[in-house]
């Protein structure tokens, strides 16, 4: 079967001094165990599938207010996760994020958004892997948040964890906003539009896009 691949992501990213902190810990785990640092260390938050450019735009219009009733959230790597090989590359190794009410609360936020515009948000496995059924999205309380460290990794990433672990609280970050990446022409990501989060817990999700529910903030009908 023929892997499905997103066309856009939403991604928690550090920013300003907590990028450098994982940048360098990061080339630390390399060094040690191998492998190839990613670049743009992340949480994926939202996986898109089957959306346009045009769609791309509509959603981030969409998911605005999400962003400015969202206050910045920590962001905590907790243990080492492995995984095999993705899309016939090698083994990667990842950092399991510590779930927290915010974070859930941010993930439903944007289903619910892309609900709304009809467009396929965070299926499950059996889609991602070329499955023919009907597309069932990953519940907040099934997704495994997580953050990829290093890529290409030789050996048996399992063997490498408790060499690992130790790196986790330089992994953390605040997520300051929300960015949105998507593929260019070439197949290849590229970040777009950053959506800052608001530093205050009072911005009111008003409008057309009242349906929305905020992180921490469900937004409430009538």
């Amino acid at each position: 079967m023929l892997r499905r691949r997103p066309d856009l992501c939403v991604l928690l990213i550090p920013e300003g001094p907590d990028r450098e902190r994982v940048h360098e810990a990061l080339q630390r785990a390399a060094q040690w165990v191998g492998g190839v640092p990613v670049q743009t260390p992340h949480v994926t938050v939202a996986y898109l599938y089957d959306v346009t450019p045009d769609g791309q735009a509509a959603y981030a219009r969409c998911i605005a207010p999400l962003a400015q009733a969202t206050p910045p959230m920590p962001v905590t790597a907790t243990d080492v996760i492995t995984q095999g090989p993705l899309l016939g590359g090698s083994p990667v190794i990842m950092f399991a994020v510590q779930r927290t009410p915010a974070l859930e609360a941010l993930y439903d936020g944007l289903a619910d958004a892309a609900r709304h515009m009809n467009l396929l948000c965070n299926p499950g496995p059996d889609y991602r892997q070329g499955g023919c059924g009907e597309p069932r999205p990953v519940s907040a309380a099934a997704w495994v948040p997580h953050l990829t460290a290093l890529e290409d990794v030789p050996g048996a990433p399992a063997d490498l964890a408790p060499l690992l672990r130790p790196l986790a609280p330089d992994l953390g970050f605040c997520a300051r906003s929300l960015w949105l990446s998507h593929r260019n022409q070439d197949g290849e990501w590229e970040l777009g539009q950053r959506l800052a989060l608001t530093p205050s817990r009072s911005a009111i999700v008003g409008g057309s896009d009242a349906h929305i529910r905020t992180a921490g903030h469900p937004a409430r009908a009538g």
